[in-house]
């Protein structure tokens, strides 16, 4: 709340941090006094980083300057629509269109550039969006950029991904098969930490917009529905929203980068708890 009103690096989100590292150590203290913070596990994670905000792209007033009538909160009253906006973390968003007035399925490939090519084509272009991305033929996801196109697809374990123009992930390679085990330790120093996995990932969900867009580092998606003001932003793909720290106060096994979600299985592991389900992530231990 205090990055979100004042920035990340303002006196009072710092004063914030400080407040909390001085509960963690009283907590800390009643532990050792009670005599059992040697059977504790304490692991402090944050869900997500910040970055500095200047500049606002409203992004549903865009969608609707383009002849689309837009729903998004907390407009939510009936009437004629034909997309949505979505903003998460004000730094990202999922856009949802209706096809020929309808939303039962999501528009996949040629389909949505057929039918919604100028509204690619101006998201792509505006200087405050870094990109956006959508569903491809055959399980593949498009993302496109002011410079460049990429193409990320999953066969099997590998992520296949290939670029043309300037590369839109900034992978440092040009054509790449990576075994799913070594996406996020190639990726962790670049641009988009974990871009192939995340990329993946998120258009396996029937909840994902058509397309989803993301902003530069200074700016965020939202204009006049924001109050009060966000003086930072979160939710893009970039190192500055993806890269936090990870503590415990017990030695871990695992070595190299890590997800986020690996904090759950490894504190059911500390509980000895068992899931009856498949869950994300892996245990540190």
């Amino acid at each position: 709340t205090a990055s979100h009103a004042y920035g990340p690096h303002h006196k009072r989100t710092i004063d914030a941090y400080q407040r909390i590292d001085g509960i963690i150590g009283s907590i800390v203290n009643r532990l050792k006094k009670f005599g059992v913070w040697d059977r504790t596990h304490l692991m402090i994670a944050s869900d997500h980083g910040h970055s500095q905000t200047q500049d606002h792209l409203d992004l549903t007033r865009l969608v609707s300057e383009l002849g689309y009538s837009v729903f998004e909160h907390p407009s939510i009253y009936p009437r004629k629509l034909d997309a949505a906006v979505a903003v998460s973390g004000n730094a990202f968003a999922n856009v949802y269109v209706a096809s020929d007035g309808r939303w039962e399925r999501s528009l996949v490939g040629d389909e949505l550039e057929r039918e919604h090519q100028r509204l690619l084509e101006t998201l792509r272009h505006r200087p405050e969006v870094e990109w956006a991305a959508y569903r491809h033929d055959n399980g593949a996801v498009k993302i496109i950029s002011d410079s460049g196109a990429g193409l990320v697809r999953r066969k099997g374990e590998r992520f296949i991904y290939s670029y043309e123009g300037s590369d839109p992930l900034e992978l440092g390679f040009s054509s790449a098969s990576v075994h799913e085990s070594e996406a996020l330790e190639l990726t962790i120093d670049g641009r988009f930490p974990d871009a192939l996995e995340q990329l993946s990932q998120i258009f396996t969900s029937e909840r994902t917009g058509d397309l989803v867009v993301t902003s530069k580092p200074g700016y965020d998606l939202r204009g006049k529905r924001e109050w009060p003001e966000h003086r930072s932003s979160h939710g893009a793909l970039c190192r500055e929203h993806m890269k936090v720290p990870i503590l415990s106060n017990r030695p871990l096994s695992a070595s190299g980068p890590v997800r986020t979600v690996d904090i759950f299985p490894t504190i059911a592991e500390s509980l000895d708890l068992t899931s009856t389900k498949p869950i994300p992530g892996r245990s540190l231990w």
